[in-house]
C-alpha cells in the first residue's frame, strides 16, 4: 500500500473514466467542528486525546456507486463520500476480499493525495481494512478490475472518521501513529482499540 501525493499519485488513477461529477455522492450531515472540540478537548484521565467522530455508514459496490468501463477495457466503480468541514477522513471497511486482478483506491476529490492501490495481497483472514487519513472533507472510492472480478470481490465501508481538529497537519506521527488506522500487523487492534482513541 503506497500514500502518494502530486502527479504520483494522479498517476494510479485511471484518466480514462468520466468525469467525478457523475459519480454517485453520499453527503453526510455536517457536523460542529467547534462544538465536537469543546466537547473532547479536555480528556479524562488515562484516555487518550480524541480527534476525530466516528460515523457509521453503509456502502458496497454491489448497491451502491458508479460503474463504467473505459475504451481499454477496464472496468471502474467509483464512490464519492463526503462529511462536510473534516479536515481529513479514514475509512473502515468491515468486509474486505478483493479477487485477484481487482485494486482499489482512494484519493482526495483533488486528487492531491491518494492510498493504494490495495490488492488480493491485502486480504486477511479478518476481512477487514483501515486506511490511513486522507486530507480533505470529501473522498473517493475507485475499484479497477474486470467487471467479474469486481463482482465477486466483497467490499463493505461501514466506518468513517471525520477528524475535526485538523490533527493530520498538526502531527508529526510516524507511519501508524495516531493519526493512521493500522491492522493486527503493527501491533493495534482492529477496531476495539481505534475506538478508545477516537
Amino acid at each position: 500500500m503506497i500514500i502518494s501525493e502530486g502527479l504520483l499519485g494522479q498517476s494510479i488513477i485511471n484518466e480514462e473514466a468520466s468525469s467525478l461529477e457523475n459519480v454517485d455522492l453520499l453527503q453526510l450531515p455536517a457536523l460542529d467542528n467547534q462544538s465536537l472540540l469543546k466537547s473532547y478537548n479536555q480528556p479524562q484521565k488515562n484516555q487518550a486525546l480524541r480527534f476525530a467522530e466516528p460515523r457509521d455508514i453503509n456502502i458496497t459496490h454491489s448497491k451502491n456507486g458508479s460503474w463504467e468501463s473505459t475504451k481499454s477495457g477496464t472496468t471502474i466503480w467509483r464512490q464519492r463520500i463526503q462529511s462536510p468541514n473534516a479536515f481529513s477522513i479514514n475509512l473502515g471497511f468491515t468486509k474486505f476480499k478483493l479477487q485477484p486482478g481487482v485494486s482499489l483506491i482512494i484519493y482526495n476529490k483533488s486528487k492531491t493525495e491518494v492510498i493504494g492501490p490495495f490488492t488480493h495481497l491485502d486480504n486477511d483472514d479478518h476481512l477487514q481494512l483501515w486506511t490511513p487519513m486522507i486530507s480533505g472533507q470529501e473522498i473517493v472510492l475507485e475499484l479497477q478490475g474486470t467487471a467479474k472480478a469486481i463482482q465477486k470481490s466483497k467490499l463493505e465501508l461501514s466506518r468513517l472518521n471525520h477528524d475535526f481538529s485538523n490533527f493530520v497537519n498538526k502531527s508529526s506521527s510516524g507511519s501508524c501513529n495516531l493519526d493512521v488506522i493500522c491492522g493486527e500487523e503493527d501491533g493495534w487492534g482492529i477496531v476495539d482499540n481505534y475506538r478508545d482513541i477516537i
